[in-house]
């Protein structure tokens, strides 16, 4: 795949100028991604681990401070406080601070794509991006993924400027051998700046630069790089490394801590949550990152996508004089296409599937760490490699017929999304327990992993929505322990003319196993009277039983949210 640096110059040179359509158009598709992340932004309230996010966010700077030396990166949380303190800590309030860095995302996609490829490869790049439900469902969360994703985008769109990719000045200088590198010193001071910010906001950036650097270590192989460049950028990635490794430091620091101690914040940094992926899941990945998942898609918008393609291959088929002659100018078209900027396919290729492999490798060789979202970097190298393509055979297909079908399809998902766009249900819960409360009623508190840590978080949760339960007796229980202890707990902060409450996290149906335990009767003095189902909570109050210990009819367990369960 190498090219003379001549034809590679020659190619980047040869790109016009941006025109003012298309920034009008990239001004449409930006204000189209504004609509969908704004779209019901509040719906459902938050669910677990945006609670988290926003009780630190909420809370004081010594807090917050706390949470940081704990192992939690720094700057979604600072700048969280900061948005908080201005605009509330309503639930709108919290989860548009993500809303609008998703927003950003969609023109600094363009200009990373423009200096890769073209404008128009950016516009549809830009497009898949705007109208991604993958991208709105993670820009309508008060968490790290949509700044994590502009950091990424940003410290590559600085990389592809000091290197000269898509400058055509700048471009020019490599044809002129020993001319000094004109790449200015304070855009290099950025790219590290930006790549060490990522990594803060998201330890994942580290498998970005990892893949982004094999790339650029190809494109130097084949003659795209000048070797001042080449110097610097070897240089950068000893100050980025620099720059993070008080935080790495830090993170070896809580590992060891919680080996040689079994500390609570271990449960945190083994990840527990993640299991080993199976062989398929980068395919996986890729087609969430389009789609969001295969039960958002809808079968009727994937028809009328495909049927839009079958039209666009129909279309431009007779200009080549049948199918014969279709086929010959694809292969033409591949060729043309991978014959020139090879530099940014490189990059196209790596961004996109650089930091599956390394981590998909990695949960194999050392521990499971593979998770869809701590890959949100990778979707926009995959939106890139997709519109690049397209736009490659706009000759054998309409761009309209090709990129209109992944549009389609994207648009059939979102609107799945929209109609099911429940994540939790702690406000809706914590609001009907408030009315269920009687005087001398306690409140217990578990999750389906049983951890202390997570308990312990749930209960926090859980006093960020109610309004009827701060001032009760409460304690967390190990819902999976001996179940002599359990009861003993649950007593604990209950009495006999009152019962508790046990709100549990995830496996709503029958959590843990304690509807089975006892459905014969009651343990010790104690029977389950009735549950509650709400999407991934689960409320189970238990009475003390009448003298005679009579098992009680617990019947089916209802549900407030039927149609939303799991």
């Amino acid at each position: 795949m190498a090219e003379s640096a001549p034809d590679a110059v020659a190619d980047r040179v040869s790109k016009p100028a941006v025109t003012s359509r298309v920034w009008w158009m990239l001004g449409g598709i930006t204000l189209v991604a504004a609509a969908l992340r704004a779209y019901q932004l509040d719906h459902g309230g938050l669910w677990y681990d945006e609670l988290i996010m926003a009780r630190i966010t909420a809370g004081s700077w010594a807090a917050l401070a706390s949470e940081i030396w704990l192992g939690r990166p720094p700057i979604y949380p600072v700048l969280g406080k900061i948005w908080a303190d201005v605009f509330g800590t309503s639930d709108i309030a919290l989860r548009s601070l993500s809303a609008t860095l998703g927003v950003l995302c969609v023109p600094l996609l363009f200009l990373v794509t423009r200096r890769l490829f073209d404008a128009r490869v950016g516009l549809v790049a830009a497009a898949f991006m705007a109208v991604s439900p993958y991208q709105v469902y993670y820009a309508q969360e008060h968490r790290y993924y949509a700044l994590f994703l502009l950091f990424c985008l940003l410290s590559v769109w600085l990389l592809l400027r000091v290197l000269g990719v898509g400058d055509r000045e700048q471009v020019k200088t490599q044809v002129s051998p020993g001319r000094e590198d004109q790449a200015s010193l304070w855009t290099w001071a950025g790219y590290v700046l930006a790549s060490a910010m990522a990594f803060y906001v998201h330890t994942f950036t580290l498998f970005l630069l990892s893949s982004i650097g094999v790339a650029v270590l190809v494109m130097y192989g084949c003659g795209s790089v000048a070797k001042p460049r080449m110097r610097r950028f070897l240089a950068s990635q000893v100050a980025i490394m620099g720059l993070i490794l008080p935080w790495g430091l830090l993170k070896m620091g809580l590992f060891q801590k919680a080996a040689e101690t079994g500390a609570a914040q271990g449960e945190a940094l083994a990840m527990p949550w993640i299991s080993s992926p199976p062989w398929w899941a980068p395919i996986r990945s890729v087609g969430n990152f389009l789609f969001l998942g295969m039960k958002y898609l809808s079968l009727t918008w994937v028809i009328v996508g495909l049927m839009a393609l079958a039209v666009g291959i129909v279309w431009v088929g007779p200009r080549h004089g049948g199918m014969r002659r279709w086929f010959s100018e694809l292969k033409q078209s591949i060729r043309d296409g991978l014959g020139v900027r090879q530099g940014a396919w490189w990059i196209a290729v790596m961004w996109t599937f650089g930091p599956l492999a390394l981590v998909f490798t990695l949960s194999y060789t050392v521990r499971p760490i593979y998770n869809d979202r701590y890959l949100m970097a990778s979707t926009a190298g995959l939106y890139i490699l997709l519109a690049a393509v397209i736009v490659m055979l706009r000759r054998v297909v309409p761009v309209w017929a090709t990129a209109g079908m992944i549009l389609l399809g994207m648009a059939g998902s979102l609107m799945t999304y929209y109609a099911h766009p429940q994540k939790g249900a702690w406000a809706e819960a914590a609001a009907w327990l408030d009315e269920q409360l009687v005087e001398g009623e306690g409140l217990a508190f578990s999750s389906e992993r049983d951890t202390g840590r997570e308990n312990a978080q749930v209960q926090d949760n859980w006093l960020w929505y109610a309004q009827n339960g701060t001032d009760r007796p409460q304690i967390q229980v190990h819902a999976r322990g001996e179940i002599d202890q359990l009861v003993s707990d649950l007593k604990s902060v209950s009495s006999a003319e009152a019962g508790v409450w046990l709100v549990m996290w995830r496996d709503p149906v029958n959590p843990v196993g304690l509807a089975d335990r006892f459905a014969d009767g009651p343990i010790e003095g104690l029977a389950l009277e009735h549950t509650q189902k709400f999407f991934d909570l689960t409320l189970m109050r238990f009475t003390w039983a009448d003298p005679e210990g009579a098992p009680f009819d617990q019947g089916e367990p209802e549900s407030a949210l039927e149609g939303n369960e799991g």
